[in-house]
């Protein structure tokens, strides 16, 4: 029993030892590395924040987008508008169709290049100049088809397009 003991008071004293020696390495051991750890995460998130910030106050101005490409039919002389072509009725009468692009700000652009295609239309282009631009065209559907549709493709500087259709029916 006794060396029973003396092994556990052994024990004990190596591992008293052990703790003092933890405590007394200043060489850089555990204490100095988690509020290293600390400093460096706070030093990353402020830079992460005030990156962030600054991206934020970035202007995007002089960048633009084709936000909407409003596209109106104008049968005849009449003063009501239609949103597509029926072959069968509006034929016999001349068929305006009236673009308008606008950017990202709802503002009307210009300078931009408009092209019609498709329905039998003739591919036509414009540029528009001002508010709007206007085709005159005469859709024709083949034998057979009963709808078809007029692209309407819309190219500005810079490489910005977009494109909308147009129903044509029978």
């Amino acid at each position: 029993m006794k060396a029973n003991e003396q092994t556990c008071a052994r024990n004990a004293k190596k591992m008293n030892a052990r703790r003092k020696n933890l405590r007394g390495d200043r060489s850089g051991g555990l204490e100095g590395l988690p509020l290293y750890l600390i400093i460096l995460v706070v030093i990353a998130a402020s830079s992460v924040g005030i990156i962030t910030m600054w991206m934020g106050q970035m202007d995007d101005e002089g960048v633009q987008s084709i936000s909407d490409i409003e596209t109106t039919i104008k049968v005849g002389n009449s003063e009501s508008y239609k949103d597509y072509i029926d072959i069968s009725r509006d034929s016999r009468e001349t068929i305006r169709v009236i673009v308008k692009v606008f950017d990202q700000d709802g503002n009307k652009m210009d300078n931009i290049a408009v092209t019609l295609s498709g329905a039998g239309v003739k591919t036509t282009s414009k540029v528009i100049t001002g508010e709007s631009t206007t085709f005159t065209v005469d859709p024709d559907l083949p034998d057979g088809v009963a709808s078809d549709f007029i692209r309407v493709s819309v190219d500005g500087p810079d490489g910005l397009h977009k494109t909308t259709s147009i129903l044509v029916k029978e």
